[in-house]
């Protein structure tokens, strides 16, 4: 079952006319064409609302969305009633540079018009990516010194059971 976001009308303050969100988020028709993008997208991605509109996907940030995958994945859409599972994309992006993106998808459906728009939300995950691969790099470190740290106990271990036995044959006692 598609996650559908009802919007009044798409030209009220709760629709894309007065989109104010602070992540970057763009609304496409069914040819993946620009039909409203938020202000945090125009200002990350360095570019106008008014020159992005009735762009497709593929043509904005310089070609950045141009990815088969996530395309097929947006129109799917319209043509399953199911949602498509969040797309990562990493991409190097003129100002930027490389970046990660995350990018969720659902269908919008308008109260009073018949249409197909897509809601697509971005989130920037870089850092986060950068972060859980030094995290990851952390553990492995703390795994190998642990490995270690054991294998050190186990040694002295030896080395103190090896005395001892040496000890207790060289030690003559009447309960001997």
């Amino acid at each position: 079952m598609t996650n559908n976001l009802h919007v009044p009308n798409p030209e009220t303050p709760q629709g894309p006319a007065g989109m104010n969100t602070e992540q970057c988020v763009l609304i496409l028709d069914s040819k993946l064409r620009v039909v409203a993008a938020s202000p945090a997208f125009s200002t990350t991605y360095s570019t106008q609302a008014d020159d992005i509109l009735n762009e497709t996907l593929g043509k904005i940030a310089s070609g950045a969305f141009q990815n088969p995958d996530l395309q097929g994945g947006l129109l799917a859409l319209f043509s399953h009633d199911r949602d498509v599972p969040p797309f990562e994309l990493g991409r190097v992006f003129p100002k930027l540079g490389p970046r990660t993106l995350l990018i969720n998808a659902s269908r919008l459906v308008y109260a009073d018009q018949p249409g197909k728009h897509i809601l697509m939300q971005i989130e920037d995950v870089t850092d986060r990516r950068a972060l859980d691969g030094e995290k990851n790099e952390l553990l492995r470190q703390k795994d190998f010194l642990l490995e270690e740290m054991n294998h050190r106990v186990s040694n002295s271990l030896q080395i103190i059971a090896s005395i001892l036995m040496l000890k207790a044959r060289t030690v003559s006692s009447p309960e001997t």
